[in-house]
């Protein structure tokens, strides 16, 4: 469970870079500073020694490691950007927890004076984003459009019973999560 949140994860944030005449592929955590601590628990949890390096506002891991690469690769992230999750992974709610703390949101969106509504989205390649839906769809029985952003950006967002449901889903029962989204995944959650 925790392997397939941090894949879905790293589907969302990372960048493979190949050797390059260094020797090893790399992979490359970029994160807001604010994200330092989720950082720090991806490094522990591949049982990294690399430095955490900080710049500004934001904080880099980038561990040099054919092995960790090849086994990414494996389950479908790979060299040139493509993001396209193996069949079990997709059918995974820890990995798409783990996708969602990444390149998603979720909220409250208040609409009127009383009125308050869940919402729960994701952004990425077109293949991820039907995966998504995939997954979506076999939870919520209400699969939502994909809007293109740019190019090659795709977005897809849930809101009111299909997001409260993808939401308890998601970020009930886990042992991993992005503080300040399990947060509001509570708040939701006891709305």
């Amino acid at each position: 469970n925790i392997s397939a949140y941090w894949l879905g994860f790293l589907m969302a944030d990372v960048h493979v870079r190949r050797s390059y005449g260094y020797g090893q592929a790399a992979l490359e955590l970029h994160l807001g500073r604010k994200y330092l601590a989720h950082l720090r628990a991806f490094r522990r949890f591949i049982q990294s020694t690399h430095k955490v390096e900080y710049h500004a506002n934001a904080c880099r891991l980038s561990v040099r490691s054919n092995r960790i690469i090849e086994a990414l690769s494996k389950y479908g992230l790979k060299f040139d950007g493509v993001r396209e999750p193996i069949p079990e992974l997709i059918s995974n709610r820890h990995f798409w927890r783990g996708f969602i703390d990444g390149d998603g949101w979720l909220g409250i969106y208040k609409m009127g004076k009383n009125a308050r509504v869940p919402i729960l989205g994701a952004v990425g390649t077109e293949r991820i984003i039907n995966a998504f839906l995939e997954f979506a769809g076999n939870s919520t029985q209400k699969p939502s459009r994909i809007k293109r952003c740019v190019k090659p950006t795709f977005r897809v967002g849930f809101s009111f019973r299909a997001a409260r449901k993808l939401i308890r889903i998601l970020y009930t029962r886990h042992t991993v999560s992005l503080h300040r989204k399990q947060i509001i995944a509570n708040r939701i959650m006891r709305e």
